[in-house]
């Protein structure tokens, strides 16, 4: 319950006005797109990340960089997405992520923080999906989500619900893209 509470209370501290007009508007532990991860992190730890990154996405520069700090209010770790081969580490991506293997409470969590995004961009396009994921060879794991697309990105909320069988953590996932790393994404 504490970490639902959480949850509650992150989206309302994301913004203290009611609309956005801009995905930078929207902050995941104070991070937001647009900027220079160097603001947020010292370069020497970025450039040791980059030497061994989360993810790797096939055929373009991105990679997305792992972060667990005690001093997160709301996540346990994020992910944060760069251009690989960008000096000024400019940001495209942030993902808030937590772990939890409780599929009921990860939906439900996931439908409080959907109506707190959709007061927070009125006019967004909404767009739900629910697709198998390619992550479990077995095709019983299942990926659910809500994006929220205006001009300049999208915001989304996703609940990983793999099987205990596949051994893949699942969770909840809170995330920014730029709209240039989102295209990039719905073309894979």
């Amino acid at each position: 319950m504490r970490i639902f509470l959480s949850i509650f209370i992150l989206i309302i501290s994301f913004q203290s006005w009611t609309k956005a007009d801009d995905i930078k508007d929207f902050t995941i532990e104070g991070i937001s797109v647009g900027n220079s991860l160097s603001d947020y992190y010292p370069k020497e730890l970025i450039r040791t990340k980059l030497l061994k990154p989360g993810i790797i996405y096939e055929n373009s520069n991105y990679v997305r960089l792992f972060f667990q700090d005690q001093n997160f209010e709301n996540y346990e770790y994020i992910g944060i997405t760069i251009k690989d081969n960008d000096n000024n580490f400019i940001i495209y991506g942030v993902a808030g992520m937590f772990d939890d293997n409780n599929h009921d409470v990860c939906i439900n969590k996931k439908i409080e923080i959907e109506k707190d995004i959709k007061n927070i961009f009125v006019n967004a396009n909404i767009r739900k999906w629910d697709r198998v994921s390619s992550q479990d060879k077995s095709g019983k794991s299942k990926i659910i989500g809500t994006s929220f697309d205006i001009n300049s990105g999208t915001a989304s909320v996703i609940c990983y619900l793999f099987t205990e069988e596949s051994n893949i953590q699942s969770g909840l996932d809170v995330a920014v893209r730029k709209k240039e790393f989102n295209n990039y994404l719905m073309t894979r």
